[in-house]
């Protein structure tokens, strides 16, 4: 029980720092940068710069995520009648550049 209250007064701290900077910059919608902002303001740089980094790789995973939801979306007609997506297609190889060339 105790480690559940200051969990929660932990991240009410931290969120609390967070958001008067999303006031100062008159924004309504807090982000990890703010969090990240309000750890290193209120002394907590080791914990911070990893969760810098985790930030940074989830962002990518979800752009990657994104990316590949919305090229895996389009439909293409294949000759023996099936549909397939462009994830099915398999690209051309480095090895066939210089026929596609000319």
């Amino acid at each position: 029980m105790c480690a559940r209250v200051c969990a929660l007064e932990f991240i009410s701290f931290i969120t609390s720092q967070a958001m008067d900077k999303c006031l100062l910059e008159k924004r309504k919608t807090l982000n990890g940068e703010d969090l990240l902002h309000a750890m290193l303001s209120l002394g907590f740089e080791h914990n911070s710069e990893i969760l810098k980094i985790y930030l940074a790789k989830y962002r990518e995973t979800k752009e990657q995520e994104t990316l590949h939801r919305h090229l895996g979306s389009r439909r293409f007609y294949h000759a023996s009648g099936h549909d397939m997506t462009l994830a099915d297609i398999e690209f051309v190889r480095p090895e066939f550049d210089d026929f596609y060339d000319s």
